[in-house]
């Protein structure tokens, strides 16, 4: 059997010996296979490109909204978390003011109003801070903030006696350490809310 590629297709012709008188005398017969036959059993690679087509698609895509949904998720915490901070940095603020003011001893009627003020400060601050934070400006800064109108009295005095040098050595003594303690206070009130304030908690 000998193998021939007509225009049509591939043909096959087949020799079967005949004998007549003795001598074999070949006989041929062609069968011509269309060539669309014979390529398809060998498939084309469009046809792997097709099958596999869809499934990779279908992979990218969901890959793709993936990591979409975990960027929105990000975004939100990361808004959650300024949102956060920006809170307690604005109470932050009015403490360091409520120390400076007391501290200071400043009477003044605008004053007056931010240190008592504190006790909303102080209700603000506990849902944003934690117990250690609280703890510490009811035993501590709640004390001084009482004890801040007997400075300020103390210091009318003084200033309505600028002449008399005993007076002035006596205020000093009480005034000096006054301003040491709620200096001591505030390092430790930073020190409380100084992981808290940090953008990335």
């Amino acid at each position: 059997m000998a193998d021939t590629v007509s225009g049509s297709g591939i043909g096959y012709q087949l020799a079967y010996p005949l004998a007549i008188n003795q001598q074999a005398i070949p006989i041929t017969v062609q069968i011509d296979a269309p060539a669309a036959v014979v390529a398809a059993v060998e498939p084309h690679w469009t046809v792997y490109v097709t099958a596999l087509g869809a499934p990779f698609v279908a992979i990218v895509a969901a890959c793709i909204a993936g990591y979409m949904a975990w960027r929105n998720v990000q975004t939100a915490r990361n808004k959650l978390k300024f949102d956060l901070w920006e809170k307690r940095m604005e109470v932050y603020e009015q403490l360091q003011d409520v120390f400076t003011i007391i501290k200071y001893a400043i009477n003044e009627p605008e004053t007056m109003s931010k240190v008592e003020d504190h006790y909303r400060i102080r209700g603000k601050a506990q849902w944003l801070f934690d117990d250690k934070v609280v703890h510490f400006l009811d035993r501590h800064l709640r004390v001084k903030a009482m004890e801040f109108q007997v400075m300020c009295d103390r210091r009318v005095i003084m200033e309505s006696n600028p002449e008399d040098a005993e007076f002035q050595a006596a205020w000093k003594l009480i005034f000096e350490p006054w301003k040491d303690q709620i200096e001591v206070l505030r390092t430790e009130f930073e020190r409380l809310v100084r992981d808290s304030l940090k953008l990335e908690h």
